[in-house]
């Protein structure tokens, strides 16, 4: 069997990508405008209307 070539690895560096601010359409984040929603959290938003929209005394909603 053909040995594979012995691979030279990735630099530590190029293992985790990092954003260039300067790609960014905005100075600062005061320069955004709000959002209305809450972003990719829709399980979450269900979740807690459901326990709030509880009729009876008794049950508790927890948020982490």
């Amino acid at each position: 069997m053909p040995r594979k070539k012995k691979s030279d690895g990735i630099p530590v560096e190029k293992l985790r990508w990092r954003l260039d601010p300067a790609t960014l359409p905005f100075e600062t984040t005061r320069d955004l405008e709000p959002l209305k929603e809450i972003v990719g959290q829709e399980r979450g938003v269900e979740a807690f209307r459901f326990g709030m929209g509880m009729n009876k005394s008794g049950y508790n909603v927890f948020v982490t």
